[in-house]
């Protein structure tokens, strides 16, 4: 955490009925399948009491870390999620009683995954790129006489 200030909080659902509502929040209806729902929220006044404006850039860094590293403890554990990043935050915050100087950064309904095929994506749209921004393609590699 950036200068020590440990701005996330992480909030476990598991009431069936405030999962509902944030289903309803997210307009996914599938996330009322859940048994718990994981929110993550951030306070930016602490990074930008320390760093300005730039501390929200640390925020956001932070967050998607903390966020990465919870995905991967799920997939580990054998379960899966799903990143909600669209809702409305104020509903959201009404549901959790969130007070209104705090970020909700993303909703994720925790469950197992229902075994779905796996398709192969083409290395654009993945947004693979190669030396700059606009070469999708490696160039071969040279052999080196040696």
């Amino acid at each position: 955490m950036a200068g020590g200030n440990y701005t996330l909080k992480i909030i476990l659902v598991s009431d069936q009925e405030k999962i509902n509502k944030l289903a309803d929040a997210a307009q996914q209806p599938f996330i009322a399948t859940a048994k718990y729902v994981v929110v993550f929220c951030s306070s930016s006044s602490r990074m930008t009491n320390a760093f300005g404006e730039k501390g929200k850039v640390y925020l956001r860094q932070q967050a998607g870390a903390a966020i990465e590293n919870f995905l991967l403890k799920i997939h580990e554990a054998g379960m899966g999620t799903c990143w909600i990043g669209h809702f409305t935050e104020e509903e959201v915050k009404a549901i959790l009683r969130i007070p209104g100087d705090v970020q909700v950064e993303a909703i994720f309904p925790i469950g197992y995954e229902v075994e779905k095929p796996r398709t192969r994506r083409a290395k654009d749209e993945l947004g693979l790129r190669f030396n700059t921004y606009s070469q999708t393609k490696m160039n071969p590699i040279k052999k080196l006489d040696v």
